[in-house]
C-alpha cells in the first residue's frame, strides 16, 4: 500500500461516526480524543482550555 493511500485510510479511520473516538494528525503527532456519554460537553472543555491558555494559567 502506498504511503499516501495508507495515510488517507488512517485519516478516514479516525472519522468513524460509530465510534466514541476521533483520531487526527496534527503537527507531526497523532492525536486521539475519546468521549464519554456522561462527560462534560466538548464546547465547555475547549472554552476552559483556551481561557486558561490566554490567561497564562495551566490547564488541568
Amino acid at each position: 500500500m502506498s504511503h499516501l493511500l495508507q495515510q488517507t485510510q488512517e485519516q478516514a479511520d479516525g472519522l468513524n461516526p460509530l465510534s466514541d473516538e476521533v483520531r487526527f494528525f496534527c503537527g507531526g503527532t497523532w492525536v486521539r480524543l475519546t468521549f464519554s456519554p456522561d462527560g462534560r460537553p466538548l464546547e465547555e472543555l475547549l472554552k476552559e482550555y483556551f481561557i486558561a491558555l490566554k490567561s497564562g494559567g495551566a490547564y488541568d
